[in-house]
């Protein structure tokens, strides 16, 4: 029992040298000094405006930032952080040139007096200069979606038309166009917003290392109502006697305007320039007529002229044998001519004469009221439209007209009474039975 408490005393009296020693090499580290680089502190710029009036501006893309080795007590190193510095570049100590440059930098603000800076007197910073490039754009509007149907987004206009854009020269020289962008949201009357402008590159990337002057502008877009027209083509001249015209045939016939809404009431045809005609030398010819438009009204597809396609037929001849047939004749007469038929020769458009045959056309002698007798009539020829007589060999013809022979069996059934028609009369003349 006593031997076991001997044994105990012992372990504790251990643990007590133990911590003591421990202890003593504790107290020992504290006290010792510490070595400790500090990275990515940032570098904060001064007196950039200098910088500018001297022609140059710093290169976008950079980050500054540089880093420190201090020495101190091991609480006091361990304890500090990158934010309790502050180190600044001077823009205007030395004279800068275009491309890489090093400019010395300055600790204006540091953790405490505890902690010593090894490397204070011989800091330094890389940066790149550019040329500071300033000039004027227009401001491009760009419209996304449409708006509602029956009615016409117009061209937007933007105050100011114009804004200052400075930077470095790379930056500037990246620009594609300035742009303000407006939803139409499917929108049926004028759109008057305050839009932000930016600064896209070709393919269409935001440009951020840049300033804009004014950075807000003032988009107006009109919203207009619209209307389909018709197109009236109109012509002068003749053609020459070698054609005929086949047909003016437009590209479009109707086309859709937007305008004063008094002005669009009372259109409903555009008029085109005047085709000559004695122009056209060919059976198949392209042209571009202008569309007159009036005051106050647009078409909306832009185009002021109408492509067109002006087809000729060429003329041609072509004899045709008619009989020569009657009309009106009174049914107890019997006629005949001293010609059966007639020679004509008709012109016309090469298309319509091939297709010709002489069923088209009526030739024909007019017999009304006309007793036995002998005449000579008239003939008379109908054309098809479109068809021309030239000549025909003959103008008139000889007609005897008699009266019809009757058969003598004919004769005899013109005596005989109507027997059904006196079966009817009969049963008629019956009186009804009550």
């Amino acid at each position: 029992m006593v031997q076991k408490s001997r044994q105990q005393l012992m372990i504790k009296i251990g643990c007590v040298i133990a911590a003591f020693i421990m202890w003593l090499y504790t107290s020992n580290d504290i006290n010792m000094n510490k070595t400790r680089r500090i990275s990515n502190i940032p570098v904060e710029f001064v007196n950039e405006d200098l910088l500018i009036q001297s022609g140059f501006v710093l290169s976008p893309g950079q980050k500054f930032a540089t880093s420190l080795k201090i020495t101190g007590k091991a609480t006091d190193v361990y304890a500090v952080s990158s934010e309790q510095f502050k180190i600044v570049a001077d823009m205007s100590v030395y004279a800068l040139k275009k491309g890489e440059n090093k400019i010395p930098i300055s600790i204006m603000k540091r953790p405490n007096k505890n902690i010593n800076i090894i490397n204070d007197d011989t800091m330094w910073i890389s940066v790149k200069v550019d040329n500071f490039v300033q000039k004027v754009v227009s401001v491009d509007v760009e419209v996304k979606g449409s708006s509602k149907d029956g009615f016409y987004k117009a061209t937007p206009i933007v105050n100011p038309t114009t804004v200052i854009i400075s930077g470095a020269e790379q930056s500037i020289n990246s620009i594609d166009k300035v742009l303000a962008e407006v939803d139409m949201n499917n929108s049926d009357k004028n759109l008057e917003l305050s839009v932000p402008v930016k600064a896209i590159d070709k393919a269409r990337r935001e440009v951020n290392e840049i300033k804009i002057e004014p950075k807000i502008v003032n988009v107006v877009v009109p919203v207009q109502k619209t209307k389909e027209v018709g197109i009236n083509i109109r012509t002068e001249g003749e053609l020459t006697k070698e054609f005929i015209l086949k047909s003016i045939n437009p590209v479009k016939n109707k086309v859709v305007i937007t305008g004063d809404p008094k002005g669009l009431v009372k259109i409903d045809k555009l008029d085109t320039a005047f085709i000559d005609l004695s122009s056209i030398k060919s059976e198949k010819t392209n042209i571009k007529l202008k569309v007159i438009i009036p005051e106050g009204i647009k078409i909306i597809s832009g185009e002021g002229t109408i492509d067109t396609q002006i087809i000729l037929d060429k003329v041609i001849q072509k004899n045709i044998s008619l009989d020569i047939e009657y009309q009106n004749l009174n049914e107890i007469f019997d006629v005949e001519f001293n010609k059966e038929s007639l020679s004509l020769v008709v012109s016309g458009g090469k298309t319509l004469i091939d297709s010709l045959i002489s069923d088209d056309i009526k030739c024909f002698v007019e017999l009304d009221s006309l007793d036995e007798g002998e005449y000579t009539i008239p003939i008379s020829v109908v054309l098809p439209s479109g068809v021309t007589k030239i000549s025909q060999n003959i103008n008139f013809v000889k007609v005897k007209i008699t009266k019809k022979q009757i058969s003598k069996k004919d004769k005899e059934k013109e005596k005989q009474p109507n027997t059904e028609l006196k079966q009817e009369q009969d049963v008629n003349s019956k009186p009804v039975n009550n």
